[in-house]
This record gives C-alpha cells, structure tokens and sequence, in this order.
C-alpha cells in the first residue's frame, strides 16, 4: 500500500478537522509513543525468563503511531508521501537498539508537540514526523517485518473497529478493553475477599 493510500484509508476513522488534527496527531503520537515503550518493558521485565516477544502486539502499536503520523500531516494540509519525501535524510547511521528506537519515538514525538504548540513552527514539525517514520522503518528492521505490514494490519484493525466510518461511541466502549475490566474487577473482588478471610 502506498502512503497516500494509506493516508486516505487513515482519514476515514478521523473525527477532527484543520488544526485540531494536527494537535490530535501531535498528542497521539506522545501517547502511542509511550505504549510502544510499555510494550518492551513489560516484555523485558514482567513476562519471566525467555518470553517470547509479543510482535504482533508490537505491529499493531506501531501501526497506531503511523496512523498518527498520517493524522498530523493531514491536518497540516500535505499529502503523506510528500511529507515523508526527507525521511531517507534520518536513516540511522550507527546501530540502534529496539529499546533505543522506542525511548526515541516518545522524544521526538514530545518534540512534535513542542514545535507545534509551543514554537509554533509547524515546518520544523514536518522534520520531526519524518524522524518519527524514519524510527518506525528502523523497528520494522528490528523485529523482521515491513512498513506495509504495519500499515495493512493498521487499516484491517479500524475496519473492523470503525465499518462505516469514525464512530466516538465505539471509540469509547470497545469490547477488548471492556473485556479487560471485567476481568480486573473480578480479580480485585477476589482479592479482597480472600483479604477479608484472612
């Protein structure tokens, strides 16, 4: 899939207009960001010896962070491929770590923002979203996959989250996460029955 027709497919699950794209990319970025980094830790410090690391789990972040991307650029009014033209520019010279490509998508993405809403030098953003593609194809390097799998597996995931388009009632209530906290209430009322046992 090329960029634009991954920006175009992207934008269909798009609830903001103009400006407010560019802070909502800008804040999306930061936040799925950081879950990549949430991702590696808890692989490299909570899933005991030897874990098997959780790549799909992993794609699918990164793709987040790419629709994200596509997000800012579109709300700065420039189509995908044209913004990332000079992302070849930020192609890692010395080896970079997983972890070190992760820690560094939250700072550039936190950088985004900066230049966006503090500076408000949104042509100076434009280099730090080509920095954050640039770090995304050093992942996909990383864990053996491609930039079109992430974006195909991006774009399968909102189609069957958003079929007819952006939906903020499905935003809000989504099975998976709904799911998660049934379980977490019932593992806290047994925890606190076995506590009151005691």
């Amino acid at each position: 899939m090329n960029l634009n027709e991954y920006q175009r497919l992207a934008q269909r699950t798009s609830a903001t207009v103009g400006i407010d794209k560019v802070k909502n990319g800008c804040l999306g970025l930061i936040g799925e960001s950081g879950e990549i980094v949430d991702i590696l830790k808890k692989h490299m410090f909570q899933s005991g010896e030897n874990p098997p690391f959780p790549k799909d789990k992993f794609i699918k972040e990164m793709g987040d962070v790419l629709w994200y991307v596509a997000e800012t650029v579109s709300g700065m009014g420039m189509d995908l491929r044209t913004a990332l033209d000079s992302s070849n520019e930020y192609v890692f010279r010395e080896p970079i770590t997983l972890e070190e490509c992760s820690v560094l998508l939250c700072s550039v993405a936190t950088s985004a923002y900066v230049r966006c809403y503090v500076d408000k030098h949104y042509e100076i953003a434009v280099h730090e979203i080509c920095y954050i593609y640039a770090t995304l194809l050093e992942m996909c390097k990383k864990i053996d996959t491609t930039i079109d799998e992430v974006a195909d597996t991006n774009i399968e995931k909102l189609k069957k989250r958003y079929p007819d388009g952006f939906d903020p009632e499905r935003s809000i209530h989504r099975p998976e996460y709904e799911r998660k906290e049934q379980t977490e209430s019932a593992s806290t009322h047994l925890f606190n029955m076995r506590n009151k046992a005691l």
